[in-house]
């Protein structure tokens, strides 16, 4: 009777397992790469009381009080651009007072001002209130009349001594879920000094 061994099966192959990590090693280096050459392509500022980032095809324009920093994104493919501002306030009070008086000032000038969240979060080590809207943006541009568009916005309404900072990030409902990922390496890369 012959006894029968692992003959079926393949001897290990010593190179593919090699050649496995390597390829991973590879994978992690381009990663890294790809990551770096983003970082080294945006804006950083440091100034106004904070830091940020920002990628450098967003254009910085002229904030109206008591914004101290406005960008907008021309490529976000929309019929509004996708616009992030900054606004500091002092002595304002409590966080979630602040965004309901931001709330009642925008209900009374824009149309169909809708609430469509509010909350208390932990955002980068301190207590954040957040608060989500939605709005018809009507163009004030008479001689170029356009379509009225469905704007979703986002607060970031939080204290950082005595002064109170309001992120905000509105962007056409229709590229709100793509734009998004812009606003939060911006969160990520803001801090207060």
């Amino acid at each position: 009777m012959a006894v029968v061994g692992k003959a079926g099966a393949a001897p290990r192959d010593r190179y593919a397992e090699l050649l496995v990590v390597v390829v991973v090693i590879a994978a992690l280096l381009v990663g890294w790469g790809v990551k770096a050459g983003a970082e080294a392509r945006a804006v950083h500022i440091e100034d106004m009381g904070f830091r940020a980032s920002y990628g450098q095809n967003w254009v910085r324009e002229q904030p109206q009080q008591p914004e101290v920093l406005k960008i907008t994104d021309p490529g976000s493919g929309a019929r509004f651009q996708t616009t992030i501002t900054v606004s500091r306030l002092d002595n304002a009070g409590p966080s979630q007072q602040v965004a309901v008086s931001l709330n009642q000032e925008r209900a009374g000038d824009r149309q169909l001002y809708q609430i469509l969240n509010g909350e208390t979060i932990q955002w980068r080590g301190r207590e954040t209130y957040r608060n989500d809207f939605a709005y018809v943006y009507v163009s004030p541009d008479l001689l170029n009349p356009a379509v009225p568009v469905v704007l979703h916005g986002v607060d970031y309404v939080f204290q950082h001594g005595a002064a109170t900072y309001v992120i905000t990030f509105l962007a056409d409902e229709h590229v709100y879920d793509q734009a998004w990922g812009q606003f939060e390496r911006f969160l990520r890369a803001f801090s207060p000094v």
